[in-house]
């Protein structure tokens, strides 16, 4: 937005399973921070708790979608799909909100949010603030197997190119801003992540790891 003043942005949400499904206009962009808009035309986004209730006002819970374009079933896997689809609409493991306006925010996807002590805790709004720091240059968080909390929040921290950054100061960063019990428990510096085809990091690969090393130890 800064490089190119004159050009709107428009930030899409959807699924392969799906299609487009909301549109985060050019007029919403510096108002609705870590929003990806309201549904597009003919198409519907509901939140949901895990036992298919009602949640909240503004609540996370799970998100569940419908459209014209949404898709019949997964290929040769017919447990998969009547999980998925329910009575027309969809779920594709995300977890999320929806404001008072009507927009959508997503949390996080379902099957990385950490549970610790009773509480969800979301990997991708400590990952916003890890990037944030100038040394970093990508990271992830999970969670891992904690005999008292049932999982504790781990990162893994990929610094910059010439840079250096401990643990300590990481966690100092991130106490101005997030609360202490989203803070890492633990941290660890590698210089890379594993990464998928398409670019996305592979966090069951890092949990998988993760346990592997413990198990050894």
């Amino acid at each position: 937005m800064r490089a190119l003043p004159r050009v709107g942005l428009h930030e899409f949400y959807g699924a392969t399973e799906a299609g487009i499904i909301t549109n985060l206009r050019p007029e919403d962009q510096r108002r609705k921070t870590r929003c990806v808009g309201r549904p597009v035309l003919d198409s519907e986004v509901r939140i949901l708790t895990e036992d298919g209730g009602p949640v909240e006002p503004g609540a996370v819970g799970d998100i569940w979608l419908r459209s014209p374009t949404l898709f019949e079933g997964y290929f040769n896997a017919p447990d998969k799909t009547q999980h998925a689809i329910r009575g027309g609409w969809v779920n594709i493991g995300d977890v999320g909100r929806i404001d008072e306006e009507g927009y959508l925010y997503i949390a996080d996807r379902k099957k990385d949010v950490i549970k610790s002590g009773g509480v969800n805790i979301f990997p991708t709004e400590i990952e916003e603030v890890i990037l944030s720091h100038p040394r970093v240059l990508s990271a992830a968080v999970i969670g891992i197997p904690d005999q008292r909390w049932g999982e504790a929040v781990h990162a893994v921290v990929v610094p910059r190119p010439g840079c250096e950054i401990t643990a300590q100061e990481l966690l100092t960063y991130c106490r101005r801003v997030l609360s202490g019990y989203k803070l890492p428990k633990s941290v660890e510096f590698r210089s890379s992540l594993p990464l998928s085809p398409a670019g996305k990091i592979l966090k069951r690969q890092l949990r998988d790891e993760f346990r592997a090393r413990s198990e050894n130890e």
